[in-house]
């Protein structure tokens, strides 16, 4: 169990990432910037391969997602 202090650490840290991310979308509507479905997927896939590289073995990866609260897997 998490203590309060990395549950408040945690919420400041997502808190900030969402406002970060928000002022992304902003300045980017203002600059006229669009990504397409291509360009999205090539970078998704390319993070995908990049993360799954630091691990030795597919069930040690799944492991580590299941760890860190990313579902079933």
């Amino acid at each position: 169990m998490k203590s309060r202090e990395d549950l408040v650490k945690l919420e400041t840290e997502v808190r900030d990432q969402l406002i970060e991310a928000e002022l992304l979308v902003q300045k980017a509507k203002l600059e006229k910037v669009e990504a397409n479905e291509a360009d999205l997927a090539r970078s998704v896939d390319d993070n995908e391969k990049r993360i799954r590289a630091q691990f030795k073995t597919e069930p040690e990866f799944r492991a580590a997602l299941k760890e860190n609260g990313f579902g079933s897997y």
